[in-house]
């Protein structure tokens, strides 16, 4: 639950960003996510749980579609394999933070492959992915907002294998303002809500 309310303020942070550049009002924002805290905090199993995220997810990603100003279509968020630009940059910027995630909870004393929202495949690192739900809307802002200055072009992505994907040139540079963006961030945004959860998340286990 701690995480999915976490993951709500941030989406909310988002949305309010997204209206806010463009001097707008975010609409039935408040109401939204006083209605989503509510279904968080009712929620009795971790079933339920996921369903609130695909709400979170799903209104988020509905709010950048509304707002892409970029030649790329996109309606929702699919994956394995990506089927647009939009998708498939989503889906690296996701696999990049993850891997980065792993030495990050290592590092705070937890096993990354023993987490308790996604459920484990084989050699997935569940607790990568729990603690990386927190900050998924921030890393999509940063896909979209890439999008909308223009950084990408038709012609950097190529189709392979029923998915479409980034050329090597293109995937360099975007592999550089992932780097200076989101790595290097000098708000230290996204590491800082990582350790922040970690830190709450070895209270609560000390404390029983």
């Amino acid at each position: 639950k701690e995480i999915l309310k976490r993951k709500l303020e941030t989406a909310k942070l988002v949305i309010h960003n997204l209206y806010a550049s463009r001097s707008l009002k975010p609409e039935n924002l408040q109401e939204w996510s006083e209605g989503v805290k509510a279904s968080i905090l009712s929620a009795e199993t971790v079933q339920t749980l996921l369903g609130v995220d695909g709400n979170i997810s799903r209104y988020l990603y509905g709010k950048f579609s509304s707002f892409n100003e970029s030649p790329f279509y996109f309606e929702r968020r699919e994956y394995y394999p990506p089927p647009d630009p939009v998708n498939a940059l989503l889906s690296l910027s996701f696999s990049i933070f993850y891997s980065i995630m792993h030495p990050i909870v290592l590092s705070a004393g937890f096993d990354p492959y023993l987490g308790f929202f996604h459920a484990k495949r084989g050699r997935h690192a569940v607790l990568c992915s729990d603690v990386m739900e927190i900050v998924r809307p921030k890393l999509a802002e940063f896909v979209f907002n890439a999008l909308n200055d223009g950084f990408f072009e038709k012609g950097d992505f190529s189709k392979d294998k029923g998915g479409v994907f980034l050329k090597t040139e293109a995937l360099k540079a975007f592999i550089k303002l992932f780097s200076d963006v989101v790595i290097h961030n000098r708000n230290d945004y996204f590491f800082s809500e990582v350790v922040s959860f970690l830190n709450w998340l070895k209270a609560k286990v000390k404390s029983g």
